[in-house]
């Protein structure tokens, strides 16, 4: 089945856990040891404005989504099973994290203890939404992954590129000189992906914002996500060619490029963001039962099981059958 309304009533009755204080006791070790550890990290990922406001975006949407959970269900003998899985990951992360003095993996690993606890209190949720909640957790250290693999440098030469196409389509000279773009009234070198309030870090903390406070499904959160790196590219480049169009104008002079200039960019691409998920979210819906034709339900049973995971199984309607009932009556 699809997953449950956020709204819709709670299952099974609310009853004390047995296991008492021991999930809290093992959460909390868990997190402390991953805290301490990773201390030089988070002390790093907290040093620039773009990660701060990634992080307070994050956790507002993280907040949200805990209170919209639905808390109360019957507690099954195997719900220790999952939790004990991911707070058995998050030790061995920390044991690999101190001895090869890898303080990114700390984050990994307080994740997957935020993950347990989930998974173990949140009852009337699936698996897989306490582990969407521990990824908050993880997003510094997965922010860092992309930044080590090449993702932003990858990203800072497609917004040169566009940049460099959109001021040929508005009939703007420019020249491509590295990583900067000379324009006939002044130089773009602005494309940092890092430490600026338009970076792409701070679009992911909108995105995330979204995915956590909409409860989207994975689909819908991958595109949620990969709209932080096309709405920064688009934006940044839009903000070039506007400010060469302005200086090229009678009378008009080079704008240059300052804090003030970053927050109206961070607003309207916070703007877009949100509007494009929105967006995503009305399409990717699934096709409700009565829309659906029982006797060709394939397609519509292919689009809601997509859109619908991770969840792996789908409804679909069944044709009522009805027998007429022929009331014989005898003629005399």
């Amino acid at each position: 089945m699809l997953e449950e309304d956020a709204n819709s009533p709670h299952l099974g009755g609310s009853r004390p856990s047995k296991a008492g204080m021991l999930p809290h006791i093992i959460t909390a070790i868990l997190v402390a040891l991953a805290l301490l550890l990773g201390y030089a990290f988070w002390r790093d990922w907290l040093s620039s404005v773009d990660r701060v406001v990634c992080t307070v975006f994050v956790m507002i949407g993280l907040a949200v989504a805990l209170a919209r959970s639905r808390w109360n269900s019957s507690e099954t003998p195997g719900r220790w099973a999952v939790p004990v899985f991911f707070w058995s990951i998050a030790g061995l992360l920390i044991l690999f994290a101190l001895a090869t003095s890898r303080p990114k993996l700390c984050g990994i690993a307080l994740g997957f203890a935020v993950s347990g606890w989930c998974a173990f209190r949140i009852r009337g949720e699936s698996v897989a939404h306490a582990l969407s909640l521990g990824i908050a957790f993880m997003i510094p250290s997965l922010v860092d992954a992309c930044k080590d693999r090449g993702a932003f440098e990858w990203a800072e030469s497609i917004a040169i590129q566009i940049t460099s196409g959109l001021a040929d389509a508005m009939s703007q000279s420019n020249l491509r000189v590295e990583d900067t773009i000379v324009f006939g009234h002044g130089l773009a070198d602005r494309f940092s992906c890092e430490g600026e309030w338009d970076s792409i870090v701070t679009f992911m903390g909108i995105s995330f914002f979204c995915i956590y406070l909409f409860r989207r499904r994975l689909l819908n959160s991958l595109i949620t996500l990969a709209l932080a790196f096309v709405v920064w590219m688009a934006v940044r480049g839009a903000a070039w060619v506007t400010l060469s169009l302005i200086a090229s104008q009678p009378q008009g002079s080079w704008i240059e490029w300052s804090v003030g200039l970053e927050i109206l960019l961070f607003l309207i691409g916070a703007f877009l963001i949100v509007s494009l998920d929105q967006f995503f979210g009305a399409l990717l819906e699934p096709i409700p039962d009565e829309f659906i034709n029982p006797d060709f339900p394939l397609a519509a049973l292919c689009w809601n099981w997509i859109v619908g995971l991770p969840n792996l199984s789908a409804s679909v309607p069944v044709r009522d059958v009805q027998n007429d009932i022929v009331d014989e009556v005898e003629f005399e």
